[in-house]
């Protein structure tokens, strides 16, 4: 009988000022996780937190008209690498037509590795049919999605365009091949590809693939990986369910019983969200009225997180000028208090992510805007500080101060510490413009009242996912409790990176606690 049995490990250190002690990299081996601690250092509060534009300097101007932002530590050498999607379609001689792959160099800046590891390939070429097609955001080329489907310890890449996919295997030394076709996923269709999402429905240890269509096929896509570097279709494991326009999923165990559910966005209004309950690995079930997940608006891209460090894991949702803030009741159904936490407007919103950017202990909200359509163009991008780690109720627009509320067509945010100071930065993929770079300063200012802690805990699993995606991870420090949820997920693109804790001023970590469900054999 196959059971899942929760994990728990304890951890107890003092974090120290960096001038006199240093962690050295903890390595915790377990049959289902190998983790390690990275970088308990104290940086300093910053009173009013600013983002400097730094893709010049980064060597990454050469990025303009793009959707998907990806990130991994795609060669293994202990720092995080960005693949970028260009919108339009590949054309000899145009720079920004032709998606790139960008090695970290660890000085601040990149290296463009697009052409050695074998990914510069016309990835939709301009005699490729589909000029023609009912238009869900800008271009052809849409999403990159990381995961390590063979478990052998590199990432490998997924990609979504109109009418086509692709999958590269990582063969480990830098490089990628094309395993689309050998792999038995369907290269070419008359499917919308938008979003993807890899996650181990049947917890036999590897990820599993669902693809959403926007238009064009009769459903999404659904790959389940055989473990032997292929994949057999079986969208029939979600029942006869009506075709919804779908962009993004989200896997998370909804009624706690071990396996992974999933959740949808669907675009056209007046057709409500899915939520895909599993049924023991063997199916699901369309259950998203019963726990008050059957929003039916314009929806596009999920944030997943506990705002309000309650213990409850809540999901903010882009959509057209309203957008929802779906907040656990405790009980794994939700209701919407967008409203009332103060983040509800928006423009035409796409991605959209939970993160510490101020390290003060909560999780703050990043909203993408903007699309040419019916009145709409150009938008501002939003940063919503979370005040509830301060005292606070709600969220505050920083949008201005924090130098994030560009002007622009934004579609993708990747969201990520490139250089391992402690706060993440982001990058910012624009349909209509050169793409951004943000540096988070967070860390660089030595002068204001009080120190503030991180720490950043990389997962891999040995009979689980390598990944380690669907971890719920719980940090006790001796101010408060600490709540993440591990899937890498975001609008376009699936990224394999540390999860990260703003600590604030606490002083010391009590328990680290890891909870992950696998099949007992």
């Amino acid at each position: 009988m196959k059971k899942f049995i929760p994990l728990y490990f304890k951890i107890k250190f003092i974090i120290m000022p960096i001038k006199t002690y240093q962690l050295k990299n903890k390595i915790i081996k377990h049959s289902v996780f190998i983790f390690i601690l990275l970088f308990i250092i104290p940086c300093h509060y910053l009173k009013a937190q600013t983002f400097n534009r730094i893709e010049s300097v980064a060597g990454l101007s050469i990025l303009e008209e793009n959707n998907g932002v990806a990130i991994a530590d795609y060669n293994k050498d202990g720092f995080l690498d960005m693949f970028v999607v260009a919108l339009g379609k590949d054309e000899d001689g145009i720079s920004k037509s032709h998606s790139r792959l960008f090695k970290n160099n660890n000085d601040g800046t990149f290296t463009d590795a697009t052409e050695a590891s074998g990914l510069l390939l016309n990835l939709f070429p301009i005699e490729k049919d589909g000029t023609t097609y009912d238009k869900v955001f800008e271009g052809v080329k849409h999403g990159a999605f990381w995961g390590d489907y063979d478990n052998d310890g590199f990432p490998d890449l997924f990609m979504t365009n109109v009418y086509q996919i692709y999958l590269f295997h990582n063969q480990g030394n830098g490089t990628f091949k094309d395993v689309t076709d050998q792999a038995g996923l369907r290269v070419d269709s008359r499917c919308i590809n938008t979003g993807a999402t890899w996650f181990d429905y049947n917890k036999d240890g590897f990820l599993d693939l669902y693809i959403s269509d926007w238009k064009g096929c009769d459903s999404n896509s659904f790959y389940t990986n055989n473990g032997d570097g292929t994949f057999n279709s079986q969208i029939d494991l979600f029942g006869n369910t009506e075709h919804k326009n779908s962009l993004m999923s989200i896997p998370f165990d909804f009624n706690n019983d071990g396996w992974m559910d999933l959740y949808l966005a669907n675009d056209v209004i007046n057709r409500t969200n899915d939520l895909f309950i599993n049924q023991n690995g063997k199916g699901f079930t369309e259950e998203a009225s019963k726990y008050g997940l059957n929003h039916a608006r314009n929806d596009m891209g999920i944030a997943f997180g506990d705002y309000n460090n309650d213990g409850f894991f809540d999901m903010y949702i882009t959509d057209v000028l309203m957008n929802p803030l779906l907040t656990n009741k405790g009980d794994n159904t939700f209701i919407d208090l967008a409203l009332e936490q103060g983040v509800q407007s928006g423009g035409w919103s796409w991605d959209t992510v939970f993160a510490d950017f101020d390290l003060d202990g909560d999780e703050d909200l990043l909203v993408l805007n903007g699309f040419e359509y019916k009145g709409h163009n150009s938008e501002k991008n939003i940063y919503f500080q979370n005040l509830h780690a301060n005292g606070g109720s709600k969220f505050i627009d920083k949008s201005d101060s924090s130098n994030l509320g560009a002007l622009t067509i934004s579609v993708g945010a990747g969201v990520f510490d490139f250089d391992n100071d402690g706060d993440e930065d982001i990058f910012v993929t624009n349909a209509d413009r050169p793409s951004y770079f943000y540096e988070n300063t967070t860390t660089d200012f030595t002068n204001p009242a009080k120190e503030l802690h991180w720490l950043k805990v990389n997962l891999q699993g040995t009979t689980s996912n390598r990944d380690a995606i669907g971890t719920k991870l719980v940090l006790k420090t001796n101010k408060n409790t600490l709540y993440r949820y591990y899937t890498g997920k975001s609008f376009l693109s699936q990224n394999l990176k540390s999860v990260h804790f703003g600590l604030a001023n606490a002083t010391q970590i009590q328990e680290l606690k890891i909870i992950w469900y696998f099949r007992k054999n």
